[in-house]
C-alpha cells in the first residue's frame, strides 16, 4: 500500500497458497483501512480489476465504485527513478 495525502492505494498482494483459506490479504486491507480512518484519510484505492468478475465484485462488496481518470506516461524513467529515490 501506498499512502499519499488523502489517498491509500493497494499495489501488490501476496501470499502462501497453503493460508488462502484464512484470507491474510482480507485481513491486511482491513487493517489498513482502519488505520486510514484513524488518520481521517478520505480516498482508498484498491487499483483497476482489468474486468475480471472475481476482483470486481470483490471490489463492489465493500462498495467501491468506479473512477475513471486519465493519466500521464513517463517518458523519461531515469527523471521518475530519481523522484522516487528522493521520496524515500
Amino acid at each position: 500500500m501506498f499512502y499519499c495525502n488523502q489517498h491509500v492505494v493497494e499495489w501488490h498482494a501476496a501470499f502462501l497458497r497453503k493460508y488462502a483459506a484464512l484470507s491474510p490479504n482480507n485481513t491486511l486491507r482491513t487493517e489498513i483501512i482502519k488505520d486510514a480512518c484513524g488518520r481521517g484519510i478520505d480516498f482508498y484505492d484498491f487499483n483497476p480489476s482489468s474486468s475480471l468478475g472475481g476482483f470486481v465484485k470483490f471490489k463492489e462488496s465493500f462498495g467501491a465504485e468506479k473512477v475513471f481518470f486519465t493519466y500521464e506516461k513517463w517518458k523519461n524513467r531515469k527523471f521518475f527513478y530519481r523522484l522516487l529515490k528522493n521520496i524515500s
